[in-house]
């Protein structure tokens, strides 16, 4: 079968679009023949070599969605179900997790075998394109911030960096939860996409100030949820803007994990809580697909590119230069 792997230490370019076996079910296992697959920010890392931690080669990817090919026994599914990968290996708050793509061959390929159990079945409203942009970047924006920011109806809460997958779902989940929301970005056309999915405050970051831009928008409160996925440049403008008895919550860090100096007057003063977060739980993931299936929540597809192209893919994803998902389709 055809895959995209990782054979060696040069990055993106180094990626090897070719053969490799075609996997075998056992017991309790499905094989998917993958129709389409999303890119995360866990691929650009996947191929970056100090991030490197699993054997060469190694095929990525974590979101997918496809139909059943064959199934090993004890399963219940059946061929040409139609399915979506869910990418959490186990439970995220539990010892041993693991993530599809990172901890066993990934989605970016024609076939992958997984435990019947992290196959959830494909809403038929969604296209096969559509339905592989939404696990992982859905379920973790889920938990991010509904789980453990807890976000309520009538809060506020400012999105750094709108654009990227998991963003753009905390934004939709946030309108949907009845919150004001204020989001961030340095593109004036994803600023004005931003208002359509449920963005109520823009702020251009490279020409405004968004400290004083924040305060103006809460009646000078501070946001009462700040979701920073960005990292090193965007914590302390966090602890800046974020409300007495705020929260912040984070998940990965876009730009970079290893966040500077920061103002720690900012934070405890406010007596703000801080939230890191991975993933999700089974339920999590379940109750956010089930938001999707509804029509809730829907996945905005910056771009398509076949396997083939897909360094191409991963260059626009590293890049930042999307907004909402790309996606593999296959050749």
């Amino acid at each position: 079968m055809k895959a995209i792997t990782v054979q060696g230490d040069a990055g993106i370019e180094g990626l090897v679009y070719g053969e490799v076996p075609t996997p075998e079910p056992g017991e309790g296992e499905v094989r998917v023949h993958l129709l389409a697959s999303g890119i995360n920010h866990i691929d650009v890392y996947q191929c970056t070599p100090a991030m490197v931690r699993h054997d060469k080669p190694h095929t990525m990817g974590a979101d997918g969605a496809g139909v059943v090919d064959k199934a090993g026994p004890g399963v219940s599914l059946k061929p040409d179900d139609e399915v979506v990968v869910d990418p959490n290996l186990s439970d995220p708050t539990k010892p041993g997790y693991g993530i599809v793509g990172a901890h066993c061959a990934g989605t970016h390929a024609e076939f992958i075998v997984l435990p019947e159990k992290n196959l959830f079945p494909k809403p038929a409203n969604l296209s096969f394109e559509e339905a592989a942009a939404l696990p992982l970047a859905l379920c973790t924006a889920y938990r991010q911030l509904i789980s453990r920011a807890r976000l309520a109806a009538g809060e506020s809460v400012l999105i750094h960096g709108v654009g990227g997958g998991v963003m753009l779902y905390c934004l939709q989940l946030a309108a949907q939860a009845g919150a004001f929301t204020i989001v961030t970005s340095s593109s004036e056309e994803k600023l004005k996409a931003a208002k359509s999915f449920g963005a109520d405050a823009c702020i251009n970051y490279k020409t405004g100030d968004v400290a004083q831009a924040v305060m103006e928008a809460t009646d000078g409160r501070g946001a009462d949820v700040v979701v920073d996925n960005v990292g090193a440049p965007t914590f302390a403008l966090s602890a800046k803007c974020v409300a007495l008895n705020g929260r912040i919550t984070i998940v990965g860090g876009a730009a970079h994990h290893v966040i500077p100096e920061v103002n720690l007057r900012d934070l405890y003063f406010k007596q703000v809580d801080i939230h890191t977060s991975t993933m999700a739980t089974p339920e999590e993931f379940h109750a956010a697909m089930a938001l999707a299936a509804e029509g809730k929540v829907k996945a905005h597809i910056d771009s398509t590119y076949p396997l083939s192209r897909f360094r191409e893919a991963i260059g626009r994803v590293a890049q930042g230069e999307q907004f909402g998902k790309v996606v593999i389709t296959r050749d």
